[in-house]
């Protein structure tokens, strides 16, 4: 395989991760209209609703087709469902490579969101159908304390993910903490392979808040996949609390997941059960940012025990809440949780139902706090931006890559 010399001719870029996570898609809508050609693989969790796997071709930013891509899909989660994930791997394993094949070119740069994807490109650069791999790495997973199928699923993405680093032409990190989670767990050293640090973004064009006379100040809003780190236990203990404060209160829940059933269980239960509002998946967008724009404060409340992915990643939460002109309420641990608190763009509390009534009350109690928060907040948006982020990233990876940095746009 030629090394990719510069030339005049735009480049051709592949793109392959999970739909509907903003990661997938930020990257696609800012590449699209700065490179030649763009293709996009977007595969589904199994959870997702049938038909979200796509893979889609563009030239000079017009999308010339968009076609699905078949994926496993499970209604509910059952008691082997982690048994058959790995049927459903499998299944993306040959859904991506039937979907690089049938594009019919070889391409500059292939992106792979998450190692799995990222594996796959570098099998692909073997095949001569691309001819430099970025790793877009957006978590890390440490070894979990007990033995189980879990502890099997996560050991082969440990392996697979060091693998990634390793051999992929550039890494990008969502946060610098990766590298020392794979230095610390993987023994690869940090300056073992080139990495740059790419955190999590949006698009500006989504930066929308709404009217502050539109917003309801006694209301909580949690958008995203529901799962068992999100501090639902801790959230359904300090309603009461801050209901007694703010008798208005209401809790917008935007999402749902293998463990949405359960959540609603654990919030009917509660003598506060009338104030969860549960809108399920919401798949436009636009729908998201209304119903989130028009809450006081957003969630994102990690349990920050050893084995929470989130101190190895750049959580989405905030920055959306953010965009959305919301200000966060985040638990302590993650680098976010520091953003959040140096931009005032929200408060960072510790894990526990009486600190989280404390935080909410705090920044929905107070009219001239919470405007200052939210300020904050617009401002902590302003900076995580695609158009900064990615493009700096763009700039640097085409230089890392042997590109000239004209050839990408």
């Amino acid at each position: 395989m030629p090394n990719p010399t510069p030339s005049s001719r735009p480049l051709l870029v592949l793109v392959s991760g999970q739909g509907l996570t903003s990661r997938t898609e930020t990257i696609e809508e800012y590449l699209r209209e700065r490179v030649g050609a763009l293709g996009v693989i977007a595969i589904a969790n199994p959870y997702a609703r049938p038909g979200t796997a796509a893979r889609r071709y563009y030239e000079s930013g017009r999308r010339l087709w968009e076609k699905p891509l078949g994926n496993l899909h499970f209604r509910k989660k059952r008691r082997f469902s982690q048994f058959f994930l790995s049927f459903v791997f499998l299944g993306y394993f040959f859904a991506i490579l039937k979907a690089a094949f049938a594009f019919r070119r070889t391409f500059d740069v292939f992106i792979g969101v998450s190692c799995f994807s990222a594996g796959l490109g570098l099998l692909l650069k073997k095949f001569g159908i691309v001819r430099r791999t970025v790793y877009y790495s957006i978590d890390y997973y440490r070894p979990p304390k007990r033995f189980g199928m879990n502890t099997v699923i996560v050991a082969a993405f440990r392996w697979l993910d060091r693998a990634c680093a390793r051999y992929s032409d550039l890494t990008w990190h969502i946060t610098a903490r990766i590298a020392e989670g794979r230095e610390r767990f993987a023994k690869l050293k940090a300056d073992a392979y080139p990495w740059i640090e790419v955190p999590l973004c949006y698009a500006a064009r989504l930066l929308a808040p709404a009217p502050e006379g539109e917003v309801n100040r006694q209301s909580l809003g949690f958008v995203g996949t529901l799962t068992p780190n999100q501090g639902w236990p801790v959230l359904i203990e300090a309603a009461p609390r801050i209901a007694r404060w703010l008798p208005g209160l209401k809790i917008e829940v935007v999402g749902s997941g293998v463990y949405a059933d359960e959540v609603r269980r654990m919030a009917a239960g509660s003598p506060e059960s009338g104030r969860f509002v549960f809108h399920g998946f919401v798949p436009r967008e636009e729908e998201v940012f209304r119903i989130i724009s028009r809450t006081g404060a957003g969630l994102a409340l990690w349990t920050g025990d050893e084995e929470d992915n989130a101190l190895y990643a750049d959580p989405g939460k905030p920055k959306f809440y953010a965009f959305a002109g919301v200000p966060s309420v985040v638990t302590r641990g993650t680098p976010v949780a520091a953003e959040i608190e140096k931009l005032h763009a929200g408060l960072a509390t510790d894990y526990s139902p009486e600190a989280l009534a404390a935080a909410a009350v705090r920044l929905l109690g107070d009219e001239a706090f919470w405007r200052e928060r939210r300020e904050g907040a617009l401002a902590f948006a302003r900076t995580c931006s695609s158009e900064i982020v990615l493009g700096q990233a763009w700039t640097e990876t085409l230089k890392r890559l042997g590109f000239r940095t004209d050839e990408g746009k």
